[in-house]
């Protein structure tokens, strides 16, 4: 038991030293720290003084509501430029809305803490960051404004653009259709040489032409269909109006019509003959309806194909 002792001995001391040699050191610190807390204590307690001096000559020598003057002044002034800004930009709206806000609240605080120089320094702070604010905005604005200009300018020039070119389509389009109408109107035939004769038929057969209106059994009329390279090639109706000196059309079927540009009407013949865009001699015999009795006077004989009148005559008979 006496060796064991003796062989702890040294571990005690060491420990003991040891914690000895800590206790001094956190003596030390501590002493060290709270001379210098008493140094930064001295030393607020100094700035605090000087600052109430400075507070004291600002308030009694009326610099502080010269001051408080000055910063409602620049608050107004941001708040006019505020107002004068303009811009479709929605979001942009939003925040220079906020900011006007947060400058109404200033000019609020300032006239509460009228007189107080620490309230009015720092309402001073917020009020230069408010204007850096502005100032940015009012960039930002510029920069939107004048990206819209170009954008207006560009739409105009736009604008312009497909205006010419409308005009030039519409230009085009009136011209294409003056041409087809030319074209549709070089492409109606005509008929030259056109003659017509009331013709009696003997017993015999033989046809001899009369002037006598009873004696008249059949109306020929004689023309040539001229040469046209713009018309359509191919077979083509050709019909025979005679009218009478009474306004009326001789027909074998009053019910049976055609078109034309003087609207729809009966017909006294209709005859088909191929049309190879040369000229084509051709008669047309239209023969009075028996018991039909014609009457003196001048009968016209209209000729017409695809509509259009291509050929007119008359004759006399007595």
């Amino acid at each position: 038991m006496e060796s064991q002792k003796k062989s702890r001995d040294p571990l005690y001391i060491t420990i003991i030293i040891l914690l000895l040699g800590a206790g001094g050191f956190y003596a030390s610190s501590y002493y060290s720290l709270k001379g210098d807390y008493n140094a930064v204590v001295l030393q607020r307690d100094s700035l605090k003084a000087d600052n109430d001096t400075m507070r004291n000559m600002l308030e009694k020598n009326g610099f502080v509501d010269l001051m408080g003057e000055d910063l409602k002044d620049n608050l107004q002034f941001m708040l006019e430029s505020y107002s004068q800004i303009k811009t479709s930009n929605d979001t942009m709206n939003n925040r220079i809305a906020q900011q006007q806000s947060k400058i109404k609240d200033l000019l609020e605080q300032a006239e509460r803490h009228k007189g107080d120089a620490y309230a009015i320094l720092r309402l001073k702070k917020e009020g230069e960051t408010l204007r850096r604010i502005m100032k940015s905005y009012i960039h930002t604005i510029d920069s939107l404004n004048t990206v819209n200009q170009g954008l207006v300018v560009d739409i105009k020039n736009r604008d312009k653009t497909i205006s010419d070119v409308t005009s030039q389509r519409d230009e085009l389009d009136q011209k294409n259709k003056n041409l087809a109408e030319k074209v549709e109107k070089g492409s109606i035939l005509q008929a030259g040489g056109l003659s017509s004769s009331a013709l009696r038929i003997r017993s015999g057969g033989k046809q001899v032409e009369t002037t006598k209106a009873g004696r008249t059994d059949m109306i020929k009329t004689c023309m040539t269909i001229m040469e046209n390279r713009i018309a359509k090639a191919g077979t083509k109706e050709i019909y025979m109006v005679v009218i009478t000196p009474e306004g009326t059309i001789l027909t074998d079927n009053p019910s049976a019509t055609i078109t034309t540009e003087d609207g729809s009407q009966p017909f006294s013949l209709k005859r088909e003959v191929e049309y190879a865009n040369a000229n084509l001699d051709l008669c047309m015999y239209a023969q009075v309806k028996e018991g039909v009795e014609l009457k003196a006077g001048t009968y016209i004989v209209k000729i017409y194909c695809d509509k259009a009148m291509i050929g007119k005559s008359t004759f006399t008979l007595k």
